[in-house]
């Protein structure tokens, strides 16, 4: 008795591509966090350049998955209560890279001054590294800065965010 095997090979080829098909890269990103922000920007100024010290943050982080492949929402929410949302891609490259899209930023605090309010035109281009629970995320600033102790460009920017999965 010749059986027809057709319908159970097609079925194991759609099980395997299914699964194959899996976006494995965000599953690696997804979750909750913990984080802490900190670092300092360089000013060009007329005569020489400024660093000022960005005040640190802390709050959650929530990585999210939204359907697209390799794309993924991320909300922070600082502990004094600011909520912000962008989204990020993992690298096609490296699936322990994420980069995030160009963040507007509406103000940052610099320590010793006064708030730098969105007038100021600063953006953030982060890109961040996982490392197993972590994610070391770069926040490349750039952008004009104006306040009385600097007034300028961004020339560089070294600031830091370190986060933690919730456990």
């Amino acid at each position: 008795m010749k059986k027809n095997k057709l319908p159970l090979l097609l079925f194991c080829f759609f099980t395997i591509l299914f699964y194959s098909c899996d976006n494995k890269p965000v599953k690696n990103f997804l979750g909750d966090f913990t984080y802490k922000t900190s670092g300092s920007i360089t000013v060009e100024g007329d005569t020489s350049d400024v660093a000022l010290k960005i005040t640190n943050k802390l709050g959650q982080m929530d990585i999210i998955d939204i359907g697209e492949e390799n794309r993924v929402m991320v909300i922070k929410t600082e502990i004094t209560g600011n909520i912000t949302k962008t989204y990020a891609t993992i690298s096609a490259d490296d699936e322990n890279k994420i980069i995030f899209d160009t963040i507007p930023i509406s103000e940052i605090f610099i320590s010793g001054l006064d708030t730098v309010s969105s007038e100021t035109n600063i953006y953030s281009a982060p890109v961040g590294k996982r490392y197993e629970d972590r994610i070391v995320i770069e926040d490349f600033y750039f952008g004009y800065v104006d306040t009385y102790k600097a007034k300028g460009p961004i020339k560089q920017s070294d600031v830091i965010t370190i986060s933690e999965k919730n456990k």
